[in-house]
């Protein structure tokens, strides 16, 4: 098992669409950012403590980035067992190592392949954004006085991340079989995500735990409870990618 979930993870971590999908988070990151420079230059807003990481936080949680998410965690790997069952390579990984172990390594990997993306953008974001806003004497003493705060505020968000990006990786790959086209597993998750936005903004206001958004970047919720909703979200459609795809392989 452990032999094959690192085949599948070179196999999406080297795929040309894992690049794709990074720099795409990273730009949408970038867009993300545009609400808070035209503060800083048009409104003359001064942004106190880190610049840097200010702006990487907006970036990371910004609707634009948020809102693309479910569509670049997809690219690498959404179709693996689309793919396989399609080619025949199916029955031989599951002749030598059995159901079970084949669609774990599957699950494990895409979930894993989403979560990387995901952190791999956010920190990109990070970095940029420290090279280009490079602290200055005053910011580096305000986070000395509020490291806890910029620690809480900074490893929330990429744990919240990390888990959104490995949840929609894996739902791709259970929308890809189950509407047999590569193409749909790509694009479903990201009309899907805009819909539950859409319709908790404009139909269920009260139910804010019914909005995606929230799970990944909380303006109006407990972020205890969002990691608790993607934790239990990303173990039922794993579950049900598992037993489908099991199915399929008879």
């Amino acid at each position: 098992m452990k032999r094959l979930l690192i085949t599948d993870l070179k196999r999406g971590l080297k795929n040309k669409y894992f690049l794709l999908g990074t720099a795409g988070l990273v730009l949408a990151g970038i867009l993300g950012m545009d609400s808070i420079y035209s503060q800083m230059n048009h409104s003359g807003i001064h942004i106190d403590g880190l610049k840097f990481f200010h702006f990487a936080q907006t970036g990371s949680s910004s609707s634009v980035y948020l809102i693309l998410l479910p569509l670049f965690v997809a690219l690498p790997f959404s179709s693996c067992i689309k793919d396989d069952i399609k080619s025949g390579f199916s029955l031989y990984y599951v002749s030598r190592s059995g159901k079970i172990s084949y669609l774990f390594s599957k699950i494990t990997a895409s979930f894993l392949i989403g979560a990387f993306m995901a952190g791999v953008s956010t920190l990109f974001l990070y970095v940029g954004c420290f090279g280009i806003f490079f602290p200055t004497e005053m910011e580096v003493q305000d986070f000395l006085q509020n490291k806890g705060s910029y620690l809480q505020i900074g490893m929330t968000g990429l744990g919240l991340g990390v888990l959104n990006g490995g949840c929609w990786s894996v739902f791709s790959v259970f929308l890809s079989l189950v509407l047999n086209n590569k193409y749909m597993g790509w694009g479903a998750p990201f009309i899907l995500y805009y819909v539950l936005v859409a319709f908790q903004e404009r139909y269920y206001e009260k139910l804010i735990y019914l909005n995606p958004m929230e799970w990944a970047s909380p303006q109006l919720t407990d972020f205890r409870l969002d990691f608790m909703i993607l934790i239990i979200v990303s173990f039922v459609i794993s579950l049900g990618t598992f037993l489908y795809a099991e199915r399929r392989l008879v």
